[in-house]
């Protein structure tokens, strides 16, 4: 959570930073999961593990490091938990190129990943460009 919006975030919200520490930094079996972090008085931060890389290349072939499948499978994960911790009318709020930055990924796949996952779910989600 060095850098990136992973970056700001663990400086704006050190608890989630510590909630990511909880996890094996650097585990490829993290892709696909989550983390939370509740604090009093805060949004609850969801950290998504779609990469466990990051890096831009320069020249041609690009290197990606997200793995939208992972996304995906996060994506469905969360909205499950959501879902069963009743949380139904809640707003979801995600960077609107996560992922495409530093980790690479395709954005038109990521957001059909996004669309895919959260098309029927009652949430309302938010993509923010800062």
């Amino acid at each position: 959570m060095g850098r990136g919006v992973a970056g700001e975030m663990a400086r704006r919200y050190p608890e989630a930073y510590n909630a990511d520490k909880l996890t094996k930094k650097g585990d490829p079996k993290k892709l696909g999961q989550f983390s939370i972090c509740t604090a009093y008085d805060k949004p609850i931060i969801i950290n998504l593990y779609g990469q466990y890389r990051y890096g831009q290349s320069k020249g041609y072939p690009l290197i990606v490091h997200t793995d939208v499948d992972a996304l995906h499978t996060g994506f469905e994960s969360i909205v499950h938990w959501l879902t069963k911790a009743s949380m139904q009318k809640c707003t979801i709020a995600m960077p609107y190129k996560m992922g495409a930055g530093l980790g690479g990924g395709d954005h038109a796949k990521i957001l059909a990943a996004i669309d895919y996952s959260f098309k029927f779910a009652p949430f309302t989600v938010l993509l923010c460009d800062h």
